[in-house]
């Protein structure tokens, strides 16, 4: 038995099956962390809506001249290793779409692997507020804005193809998984696969369901050791449990698993991941849905107070809007009070020591409440 090669990372994968195109390798785990990635950029004016296709390396060659602020650099270095690959680089681009309401964010795009064989892309969670307001609005509401359009979207661009790989990451493996569940018959047939990286599970009422089992042994989820946003609610009982060079909310970055091959190494969860999903689902379980929705409701007013638009926001808080913030959450009622102090307990646990340091503001804020200071 030859020795499988051990590999750190996305590019130890690219080196080695870059040059190969899909038909000498068929379409891996790997491929969902190339998609994935690249599904967070953003190409309006670049990709069509529609049925109108780019090749892949001409898209990037339009993409880096739009010059955007806060790209992720870690995104734009896969597109551009990938770019000249024989694997991606004609591979054709469609059907883009980027969405941002009061109450939505929502994003797709479409890759053909070759004629017959389509992967819908969604992607997760961007650094836009609404984004996690709308995440936290599936602790309450039996769908989302997004997973709506994620179903309407799917179903659209099934029509062009003969198969059809569905995947995602955070919030865009949620959408995968529940954009299928929700498809018509036609658009059932042609699914293979459908992955979710890390992304959360579905209520508890839904496992049981017949959309559920409809699509369930084309399922497959894949979860960092460290595991907690893929964690949550409900979910199969044999998910990928991947390893990872990170805990807390770094783990949640594919970048930091590990890679074997042309898969991800296998791991166990951590005790960190098990305790805290336990007494996170504990917390939810412990309050009404109208408390947790008013909850929800009360953290993005106050957001929206101060005018915070992107997560990155909230690294750079001043000293006067964080005086500000003390008042309001002082005056604040009781009990909401004590659920806010109980929530970014969690997150303090969840945010480890490096990320801590960057948003100190909001571990000062637990700590006044803790002490009772406000």
């Amino acid at each position: 038995i030859g020795k499988v090669t051990f590999m750190e990372n996305i590019y130890d994968y690219l080196d080695k099956y870059g040059n190969k195109t899909f038909d000498e390798v068929e379409y891996t785990e790997i491929d969902n962390l190339v998609f994935t990635q690249i599904s967070y950029l953003n190409f309006n004016n670049i990709v069509s809506f529609n049925e109108d296709k780019i090749k892949l390396n001409d898209a990037y060659n339009k993409f880096i001249t739009k010059k955007y602020k806060h790209v992720s650099r870690k995104r734009l270095n896969i597109f551009k290793t990938i770019k000249d690959m024989k694997r991606y680089k004609d591979l054709l681009l469609s059907n883009y779409i980027y969405k941002l309401t009061e109450e939505e964010q929502f994003g797709a795009l479409s890759i053909d692997i070759n004629e017959n064989l389509r992967c819908v892309v969604f992607e997760g969670t961007d650094d836009t507020i609404v984004g996690w307001k709308e995440d936290f609005t599936m602790s309450y509401l039996s769908i989302i804005p997004s997973a709506k359009d994620a179903t309407n979207y799917l179903n659209k661009v099934s029509k062009y193809t003969k198969k059809l790989i569905i995947t995602g990451h955070s919030k865009g493996g949620y959408l995968s998984l529940i954009s299928a569940m929700n498809s018509n018959l036609f658009t059932k047939m042609k699914i293979e696969k459908i992955y979710s990286l890390d992304g959360p599970g579905i209520k508890k009422e839904e496992l049981n369901s017949r959309k559920f089992n409809s699509i369930k042994n084309k399922y497959i989820k894949i979860i960092p050791k460290c595991s907690i946003i893929g964690r949550l609610f409900y979910d199969i009982d044999n998910p990928i449990i991947c390893d990872a060079k990170a805990i807390g909310l770094l783990g949640h970055s594919v970048f930091t698993w590990v890679l074997e091959d042309k898969q991800f190494k296998r791991s166990e969860l951590t005790k960190f991941s098990i305790d805290l999903d336990n007494n996170f689902t504990s917390w939810i379980e412990s309050y009404s849905e109208d408390e947790i929705k008013y909850f929800c409701n009360y953290i993005f007013l106050l957001l929206d107070r101060f005018n915070f638009k992107m997560t990155y926001d909230l690294k750079n808080i001043d000293s006067n809007t964080y005086l500000e913030i003390l008042k309001y959450i002082k005056n604040t009622d009781p009990k909401v009070k004590k659920m806010l102090e109980e929530f970014l307990s969690f997150i303090k646990a969840y945010y480890k020591d490096d990320i801590g340091k960057k948003i100190s503001p909001i571990f000062s804020i637990y700590d006044k409440l803790r002490s009772k200071e406000i």
